[in-house]
């Protein structure tokens, strides 16, 4: 696996003084943290990168290494973030179909739906001296079809993560500011919003996360991290919800309130949790994570009932990948690097559970992604070849592997060869 991670992480500790950077040990420290440090505030503060520091020699990139018996086949997509594309490739890294738009400055998350089209939020400005409502003006969700005409575009002020639910509506994140008096003068809370909309990109609800969480029945204590100073955006980003996942198993339903058809999960970065939401009852069901995960991002429920989640260590200096049961609280199985700073992205970051039982694995600012078995081997590694005009690598928001035999029979119905 490439050292990339490890170099990103010592730059970041050597720039800000800030993470308590652990170089070299082979057994890692203790997972958790303390999230209201001011050092994690300052952390939370700052913006994604659209780079690597990393400089790459000229087109180096793509498939690094591949097990072809032990790797889990299928195609991948996934964003080159700042240059506003996705990319489908096979797994050996062979470009098959790209998706763009302009004008755009930045592309997040994405989803591909089942005929073909593509949802992706963005923003068409990411300028930081822009905050408010002003942010807001750029931000939305768009839907292309599979040769890369726009469906439809919404600015509902989309972020992070989109989905379709298992009734074929649609689950994105959105938005919003609000003013409360418990905060300091001039500052405004960035609340974040589930939203549900039709396929034709009507909106049919949204729900608050700050109310439901705030709610005295709740009895959930909100950090009031992620602050940025004044002479920055002069606001909260309290919550960062950064993925949302709608319950679908009736199997797990049935065993479970937690798993009820009609919860939603996510992770909250500045929270430091994963949590379940009611939609029918706009209420907190279940949360976990303090003192345990930094920074979190990814959380998806997996056929047994665990929950998959991608923990950055945000100030911890390395990053994991954990299985949970939620039920009892147990960390089940986790992945981290042998050197544990070896594989270390401060923000975004994925994992997805295979079919076969590996986990691929989305390490964003080094601008790479890896699959490993249960047992932590490394069967599959794939560094983007995209660089900027200095050099430098770029980032990757999230991976995801598509069976080949879904992507086979939509490139099929749209006249295309399959492998």
């Amino acid at each position: 696996m490439l050292s990339k991670p490890r170099t990103l992480a010592a730059s970041l500790c050597a720039l800000l003084a800030l993470a308590a950077c652990s170089g070299g040990a082979a057994d890692p420290p203790p997972p958790g943290g303390d999230a209201s440090a001011p050092d994690l505030d300052k952390l939370r503060s700052l913006p994604y990168i659209a780079f690597s520091e990393e400089k790459p020699g000229k087109g180096e990139g793509g498939l690094i290494s591949i097990d072809e018996e032990r790797s889990y086949p299928g195609y991948n997509i996934y964003i080159v973030q700042y240059k506003c594309t996705a990319e489908l490739m096979d797994r050996h890294g062979r470009v098959l179909r790209t998706w763009s738009h302009e004008p755009c400055e930045i592309w997040e998350s994405f989803e591909l739906m089942d005929g073909g089209d593509l949802l992706v939020t963005g923003m068409t400005d990411v300028d930081p001296n822009r905050f408010g409502e002003e942010h807001l003006e750029s931000r939305y969700l768009m839907r292309l079809d599979w040769d890369g005409q726009v469906v439809w575009k919404s600015p509902i002020h989309a972020h992070h993560d989109v989905e379709v639910t298992p009734g074929g509506r649609l689950l994105t994140l959105t938005m919003g500011y609000r003013r409360e008096r418990s905060f300091h003068a001039g500052m405004d809370i960035r609340d974040n919003f589930l939203t549900l909309l039709e396929p034709d990109g009507t909106v049919v609800g949204s729900l608050s996360l700050y109310d439901m969480l705030s709610a005295p029945q709740a009895g959930f204590e909100l950090l009031k991290s992620g602050m940025k100073t004044e002479d920055m955006h002069r606001e909260f980003d309290m919550l960062h919800v950064n993925s949302v996942e709608w319950m679908r198993r009736p199997d797990l339903a049935a065993k479970s309130p937690i798993y009820s058809l009609s919860n939603i999960l996510l992770a909250s970065r500045n929270q430091d949790v994963v949590a379940i939401f009611n939609w029918d009852e706009r209420r907190l069901v279940w949360s976990w994570g303090r003192g345990e995960i930094l920074g979190p991002h990814d959380a998806t429920v997996l056929d047994g009932g665990n929950i998959l989640i991608f923990d950055n260590g945000l100030g911890r200096g390395w990053s994991r990948s954990i299985e949970l049961n939620p039920l009892t609280g147990e960390i089940e199985w986790e992945y981290h690097a042998p050197n544990p700073t070896d594989f270390y992205t401060a923000s975004r970051g994925g994992n997805q559970r295979l079919p076969n039982g590996n986990t691929l694995i989305t390490n964003s600012n080094s601008g790479q992604a890896f699959e490993v078995t249960r047992d932590g081997d490394v069967v599959w590694e794939f560094v983007t070849p995209h660089q900027d005009l200095r050099g430098h690598r770029a980032t990757i928001f999230r991976m995801k592997r598509y069976e080949a035999g879904f992507i086979d029979r939509i490139r099929r119905e749209h006249g295309e060869g399959a492998r």
